[in-house]
């Protein structure tokens, strides 16, 4: 048996979908500001009816989905990488953006959360307080760099106690089986990662752990929500027919994933918040399961825009969400409503992300600072054309 997709030689249609899912935190990021009565961070602006559903939406499947395809590319890469090798490259890709952004983009988001809530000195005096008293306020939306190097540590520490790991697969007979009846064992596996949700992190919460410093930084609870979605996308990745049949396009499927997001939705902030992470982990994974359907449908082919595309991903969303704060306190000073509101942040923000992930890539030591790639002395070949 083998990983990936032999016949093709390149994911790309799971490539697609990691970029969508990282440009989904543009329009998440710019519905937080407006939902009615709830804070952020760059303090409350006017609401409007829709935003804290439009959010919740995007939230509850746009991280879980994100991390079944990082864990589907860990699998694929430590098969075809020494665990040294792989983590090492995981120490570039990942490590070096995170601390370059750490020291110069979080600061100015952060700088740009505080001007609107106080004049210039006290501004500055709570950006002092908060950078020596809270971790989080200089983790911000860098968390998902944090867990998935601590998901890397645990699959490098794994193949290191066991080394068949890296290459292990599914039997044939089970992968087959699986193949067969995808319906079912997504049902158990949506079943088992829903218990892990709500186990794990209300275990975590009740031990009263939210709320230590260290957990500020090293947002375990994050990783713990994870890493269900992590492990099941090592495990796809090991077994490649019930992969195929994970992706194979249905409207029962469709059917099904709707229903799911639509019950966690009606019922948000009205169960025990055990019984909601359930539900959320349900939904995630069947609209996972429609999401990488529909990207293997339309978007299994080379391209060079869907390339750019994917090159800019990564670098926009470092820089998205300080501009979002940005673009929403002039929105805000202008006195634009927030449906109107709304759209001219999304583009404006695509916008000059966009413009920040093209000088970024032209730029090796800015690619290697915001994109995680090493200097290279002969420029990639170019894609090819569709």
């Amino acid at each position: 048996m083998t990983f990936g997709y032999p016949d093709t030689g390149r994911a790309h249609h799971l490539d697609v979908a990691r970029a969508v899912l990282m440009l989904l935190g543009i329009p998440y990021h710019a519905a937080m500001p407006y939902r009615l009565g709830q804070p952020w961070i760059n303090g409350p602006v006017p609401g409007a009816p829709g935003f804290a559903t439009l959010a919740e939406a995007i939230h509850m499947m746009r991280m879980p989905a994100f991390f079944v395809v990082a864990g589907w590319f860990a699998a694929l890469l430590l098969a075809r990488n020494s665990a040294a090798t792989w983590w090492r490259g995981r120490l570039v890709r990942l490590g070096v953006p995170l601390l370059a952004s750490l020291v110069t983009l979080v600061p100015l988001l952060n700088l740009a959360c505080e001007w609107p809530q106080r004049p210039w000195p006290a501004a500055l005096a709570s950006f002092a307080h908060e950078y020596a008293t809270s971790p989080g306020y200089w983790v911000r939306h860098l968390w998902f760099l944090i867990v998935l190097l601590q998901l890397s540590s645990l699959c490098v520490l794994a193949c290191l106690a066991r080394p068949h790991l890296r290459t292990a697969t599914l039997p044939d007979r089970l992968d087959a089986a699986l193949a067969r009846r995808p319906g079912l064992w997504l049902a158990a596996a949506a079943l088992v990662i829903a218990a892990c949700e709500a186990g794990t992190i209300e275990a975590f919460y009740a031990l009263g752990l939210a709320g230590a410093v260290w957990q500020q930084a090293l947002r375990l609870d994050d990783l713990l929500a994870a890493l269900p979605f992590f492990t099941l996308g090592l495990l796809l990745a090991r077994a490649p027919r019930a992969m195929a049949a994970f992706e194979r396009p249905g409207i029962a499927m469709a059917a099904v994933a709707l229903g799911a997001a639509a019950l966690h939705l009606a019922l948000l902030n009205r169960v025990h918040p055990a019984l909601g992470r359930a539900l959320a982990a349900i939904a995630a994974v069947t609209v996972t399961r429609v999401l990488l359907a529909a990207c293997r449908r339309w978007f299994d082919r080379p391209s060079r825009t869907v390339d750019a595309l994917v090159a800019a991903s990564f670098p926009i969303y470092l820089v998205h969400l300080g501009v979002v704060v940005a673009l929403v306190s002039l929105c805000d000073a202008a006195g634009v409503g927030a449906w109107a509101a709304f759209p001219l942040v999304c583009l404006g923000t695509l916008a000059l992300s966009w413009a920040f992930a093209r000088l970024t890539l032209r730029v090796p030591l800015l690619a290697l600072l915001y994109a995680g790639r090493p200097f290279s002395r002969s420029a990639a070949p170019p894609a090819p054309r569709t």
